[in-house]
């Protein structure tokens, strides 16, 4: 029995490592930790066709590329697929970097948004967020 246990938590354990880099919840903030082709990851229900997503660093390593997607399930298929895509730069700290996306197809689904570290050796602390957006 002592064994089975062991084998389990030790499963448990490889798991979080190897999805330790990657947060799903269902919320529409998070604050994590990027790295260079890291990615900050979670799925907010019940939004809009009007999207705006928010990073805000609190601290980093110089200017950072970071690529943002919105992702929705649109067919019957089950499966997230991008429905929207922006690139920009985050150059300062405790500053908030808006992306507005606006006419999302499947107007009230729930919404996965994925952020990915594109500078090479470059790190970032902050709070990732997605809301309905209202202009």
């Amino acid at each position: 029995m002592k064994k089975v246990l062991k084998n389990i938590s030790c499963f448990v354990m490889v798991m979080a490592l190897c999805f330790g880099f990657v947060s799903i919840i269902s919320a529409k903030s998070v604050e994590a930790t990027m790295n260079y082709n890291q990615n900050v990851m979670f799925i907010k229900s019940n939004t809009s066709a009007n999207l705006e997503t928010v990073v805000k660093a609190y601290n980093m390593s110089g200017p950072i590329l970071v690529e943002n997607t919105i992702q929705r399930i649109v067919d019957i298929t089950g499966v997230y697929k991008n429905v929207g895509q922006r690139k920009f730069e985050v150059t300062a700290t405790n500053v908030q970097f808006k992306q507005i996306y606006t006419d999302v197809k499947n107007g009230t689904a729930d919404t996965r948004t994925i952020w990915v570290n594109q500078t090479p050796g470059s790190t970032m602390n902050g709070k990732f967020y997605i809301n309905n957006y209202v202009g």
